[in-house]
C-alpha cells in the first residue's frame, strides 16, 4: 500500500484508491463460499487498507487484499532469470520482483493502455534497475506466439517443454 499515493489516482477508465477492509466486507466473504475472498477469510483484517484497482462502468479489477496477494506469492518465491508476467493489475508481482537480486528482466503484457498509463508509471518510478519492460498487447495473442517460439525452440534440441 505505500507505494500508491493516498489520494485517488484517476484516468479517464480507471481509478486506484485505497480502502479498508469493514467488518460488513468480512461477513460478507465468509457467507459467499464460492469466493475466492472467502478461501482466505482468517487473512482479513478489519481495519486493514488495501488499494484497489476499479474500471469504471465495470467494477474491481484488482485488489491487494489477501485472497490476491497470497495467490502472488508463489510466483514471487519461485521467479528468478528473466521472466514474463501476463497483466499488470497493481503490479503485486512485479514490486517484490525489483529488489529480487535473481530477476535479471521482467517483461510484462498488459491489453490495456489505461492500466498501463497509471500503473507503469508508479512502476519506472521504482525501476532503478531498468528491468522492466511493458508491452502492449493482449496476453492471449502473445502467449500463443510465445508457445510457438518455445516449440520451435525446443525441436531444436533445446529450451523446455510448455
Amino acid at each position: 500500500c505505500m507505494i500508491y499515493p493516498d489520494e485517488p489516482l484517476d484516468s479517464e477508465n480507471y481509478t486506484i484508491f485505497k480502502k479498508k477492509i469493514t467488518p460488513e466486507e468480512i461477513e460478507y466473504l465468509k457467507n459467499d463460499k464460492g469466493s475466492i475472498g472467502s478461501r482466505f477469510i482468517e487473512h482479513f483484517v478489519a481495519g486493514k487498507e488495501h488499494v484497489v484497482l476499479f474500471k469504471k462502468n465495470h467494477g474491481v479489477m484488482m485488489s491487494t487484499h489477501p485472497s490476491e496477494t497470497i495467490t502472488n506469492q508463489e510466483f514471487i518465491n519461485i521467479a528468478f532469470g528473466d521472466v514474463i508476467i501476463f497483466g499488470l493489475g497493481l503490479g503485486m508481482i512485479v514490486f517484490p520482483l525489483l529488489s529480487d537480486k535473481d530477476v535479471k528482466s521482467i517483461t510484462i503484457i498488459e491489453r490495456d493502455p489505461g492500466v498501463i498509463e497509471m500503473v507503469g508509471k508508479i512502476i519506472s518510478e521504482h525501476d532503478h534497475k531498468k528491468k522492466v519492460k511493458i508491452v502492449q498487447s493482449d496476453a492471449w495473442r502473445f502467449r500463443e506466439c510465445f508457445v510457438e517460439i518455445r516449440r520451435g525452440h525446443r525441436d531444436k534440441g533445446g529450451g523446455e517443454a510448455l
